[in-house]
């Protein structure tokens, strides 16, 4: 019985020692290794205020006003001109940047002032940020601090003491506004949209902001134009200063949801996703978010610098693609109208020639659920919109770059079990948008390369297309339509037609079948933002690049020599001719 009774002690004393050690590694704490300033300097592109993985929102200062500025968050910058709710991860163009709000102490005239009037210079020594938060001592001694939830914002002010509180609000920032609307709905709410046209042609942003105080003045202005005794105004240049009852607490909080379908999805958004005023309750949800996220690759070893370059890449990769319903499935779709998302989550920002290449197949190991819903949100903008998506943002067809490589990220998760989709209807988007007769595509098939002198950036797009053609061809291979592949599987081969074994380069070739002259692999001269180096590009058939080029040796020697030529003109992070921080070099070493 004493045994039987040390055993069972023995037991229960390993089973809490394991509980402990379990709970210890779920409480490991992976954001410490986020460095969430990284790229936010030269031509990073990225932004340090909070986002949730994959979230609608991205909460971040804007230190640019120009609309041009592909950042709105420089490093270098000293002054902040507010605070808006959009920002892309990475991406070089001047979109998003929606509903811009700045903190300020004092008064305004009727007409309301230029940006640059509400604006405040900062010190990198009074800013913070982490996964999920952003906080700064502006130098007009006014503290922000920001948190996000998957569709709302959360601000928490704190003012000098025994002065005016008081927020600017521009909605006509950063530039393209179609339709503006503002509306004070109480002494505590505002609502309010702002449509736009940019590279998102047609983009909605609703949005309801909830204070902690009461609202004592509203004041608006619309197209330079100051408005008096309205509480609503719509327009294209709207601008507004709200003041708030400034004594007993110099804290203001904001709670803002935003919607893409209307402001009542963005109220349920908002009365869903933040229930109170406790901003510390959000701030430590949202970065439980990112250690559930950041925890899905555990490394070892390394110096602290090399964890911390490890840890902030998977941050990056893990905030786009961007969740694009509400909380009642409501999604805006790419034919503009307002649909249900059934049985899966719709996203949007599918910066696929960015992402195909290696991205989503990260995805595929990560995040294969996830991975089932951005294919089903794919084939719903091929539903809504009669074409899958190029690069799909806001609600809208960009078509930016090149390729149809939608494709690439299907047949990778289809080859490697994720199906949690309709196959066939895929198959069938994926079959159709390679037959389309745009972007070059009519020559591509009649006479198997895209010529020079009748489509800009030729030769990539040949390249591009025969590697999406091999896609295809594995899962018309894999279904069983025999002649299908048959025919994509010479397609995939179309790449060898650009191919001048006199230069031992893909080079621009004209209709008439005349290579491009004169010829210089170091300029772009049919390629995209790239040149002959860069576009060693046949991903599907190394073996037959190969024995384009002649043998193993030769290749080996075309390889030393694009690794080590430099020009002087390379890119921040170039090896000689391969430039990591583009696209069309993110093969190479590979190879």
């Amino acid at each position: 019985m004493k045994t039987n009774l040390k055993t069972y002690k023995l037991i229960i004393f390993s089973f809490i020692i394991l509980t402990f050690i379990s709970c210890d590694s779920n409480k490991k704490n992976y954001t410490q290794f986020v460095n969430v300033f990284i790229g936010t300097a030269e031509d990073g592109n990225t932004f340090p205020g909070p986002s949730l993985p994959f979230g609608s929102v991205q909460l971040s200062p804007d230190t640019r006003l120009d609309s041009t500025a592909h950042k709105a968050y420089a490093y270098a910058d000293s002054i902040i001109y507010g605070f808006s709710h959009t920002h892309l991860n990475g991406v070089g163009e001047p979109e998003f940047k929606d509903l811009l709000f700045m903190p300020f102490t004092g008064e305004v005239n009727k007409s309301i002032p230029d940006n640059r009037f509400f604006a405040s210079t900062f010190k990198h020594t009074n800013e913070h940020a982490e996964p999920g938060y952003y906080t700064v001592k502006l130098d007009n001694q006014i503290g922000v601090e920001l948190s996000v939830t998957e569709r709302c914002g959360f601000h928490k002010y704190t003012f000098p003491e025994n002065l005016q509180q008081s927020i600017f609000i521009d909605l006509a920032y950063p530039s393209g506004a179609e339709e503006l609307y503002i509306k004070k709905i109480n002494d505590f709410e505002i609502e309010g949209l702002r449509r736009s046209h940019g590279w998102a042609y047609n983009q909605y942003v609703f949005f309801v902001a909830r204070f902690s105080k009461p609202i004592t003045s509203f004041q608006t202005s619309s197209n330079g134009k100051a408005l008096e005794g309205i509480n609503s105004t719509i327009g294209k240049s709207i601008k507004s200063v709200i003041y708030f009852d400034s004594q007993n607490n110099k804290e203001l909080l904001v709670k803002i949801g935003i919607s893409a379908v209307s402001t009542a999805g963005a109220r349920k958004n908002l009365e869903k996703e933040i229930t109170d005023w406790d901003f510390e309750k959000i701030k430590n949800k949202a970065k439980q978010a990112w250690n559930k996220e950041l925890s899905k690759i555990e490394i070892e070893g390394g110096t602290k610098e090399q964890q911390t370059v490890f840890y902030t890449s998977l941050y990056h990769a893990f905030l786009s693609p961007d969740l694009y319903q509400d909380v009642d499935s409501l999604y805006r779709g790419i034919d503009g109208k307002i649909h249900k998302a059934t049985n899966f989550t719709n996203y949007t920002v599918f910066s696929i020639w960015d992402t195909y290449r290696a991205l989503h197949p990260l995805f595929t190991i990560t995040h294969q659920e996830k991975t089932n819903d951005f294919i089903k949100s794919l084939l719903a903008k091929y539903d809504n919109g009669g074409r899958l998506p190029m690069w799909p943002l806001a609600g809208n067809y960009t078509d930016d770059m090149l390729g149809y490589h939608a494709v690439s990220i299907i047949a990778d998760a289809y080859m490697k079990g994720i199906r949690n989709y309709d196959v066939e209807k895929a198959y069938q988007a994926m079959q159709e948008i390679a037959n389309f007769d745009r972007l070059g595509l009519k020559y591509y098939k009649q006479i198997g390369y895209l010529p020079f002198d009748k489509q800009g950036e030729s030769v990539s797009k040949t390249l591009e297309y025969s590697y999406d053609d091999w896609c295809i061809s594995q899962l018309a291979k894999n279904t069983g339509k025999k002649d299908d592949y048959d025919i994509f599987h010479q397609r995939a081969h179309f790449y060898k037609n650009v191919f001048d074994t006199t230069t031992n380069f893909f080079r621009g070739k004209s209709l008439n079948r005349n290579w491009l002259a004169p010829f210089d692999p170091l300029k772009n001269s049919a390629y995209s933002e790239g040149n002959a180096y860069q576009y060693l590009y046949a991903p599907h058939d190394i073996n037959g690049l190969i024995n384009l080029m002649g043998d193993n040796k030769v290749f080996s020697s075309f390889l030393d020599t694009l690794f080590n030529l430099e020009t002087g003109k390379e890119h921040s992070g170039s090896i000689g001719q391969y430039c990591n921080v583009n696209e069309h070099s993110q093969h190479l070493h590979y190879l």
